[in-house]
């Protein structure tokens, strides 16, 4: 398909593209703790993704986003308001603890008068993702009205995942801790090279642990 077929396929002049970002998850894994409210770099876990958000908005490559707050949403508000993004961009998924599907239908919902043609999906635990990473999902969506778009780095693919809106319905249909890698099978993805930041999530002491010691070794 060339790029005017693709163009004239948008629902605008060119593609809107929302954001949600998965801040309302049990942590089960750290013991306890919250994790997006640990200190990692001088600031709560989920500030990093947050602002990155927040930066992709102010630069237009996305055009709406929501960021999902369940478990200590109070608590993650105020650290995101502290980081000066506004807290207007959250909302409360009061059924999180039902899975991760609840979440993303809660989010696609609060964007429905948006008139999205796809939604990037970003995950709370994952600070390294960049601006750039952003940029190039987004470019890749735009290139190709895929109906996924996912960004890969040294042949492994990782997250945020863009979905379009075709398959927003489908999404709907989830249920429990399922999230939308499940349509992988049965839809067309497009690879978008990213940095290694899209393969690096926080779901563990160990592997904050790790990035602490990754992050010595490499001040040295």
């Amino acid at each position: 398909m060339n790029a005017a077929a693709v163009a004239a396929k948008w629902k605008h002049d060119s593609p809107r593209i929302g954001a949600l970002l998965l801040a309302a998850g049990d942590s089960s894994r750290m013991g306890g703790a919250n994790k997006l409210l640990i200190s990692h770099r001088g600031k709560p876990l989920i500030c990093h993704a947050a602002q990155t958000l927040n930066n992709a908005l102010q630069e237009k490559i996305v055009h709406c986003a929501r960021i999902i707050c369940g478990r200590d949403s109070q608590k993650i508000i105020h650290a995101i308001a502290n980081a000066n993004i506004p807290r207007e961009l959250c909302i409360l998924n009061a059924k999180y603890k039902d899975g991760i599907a609840s979440s993303l239908q809660c989010g696609l919902r609060a964007m429905h008068s948006e008139n999205a043609d796809g939604a990037l999906i970003l995950l709370g635990d994952m600070p390294r993702v960049s601006l750039a990473d952003i940029r190039a999902i987004a470019n890749a969506f735009a290139k190709t009205n895929a109906d996924i778009v996912a960004p890969v780095c040294e042949g492994r693919r990782g997250n945020p995942v863009l979905f379009s809106a075709k398959l927003f319905a489908k999404v709907m249909q989830l249920r429990g801790d399922i999230g939308a890698r499940t349509l992988f099978a049965r839809h067309a993805v497009v690879e978008a090279q990213a940095s290694a930041g899209v393969l690096f999530d926080i779901d563990s002491p160990a592997d904050l642990e790790l990035n602490k010691t990754n992050e010595l070794e490499n001040a040295q």
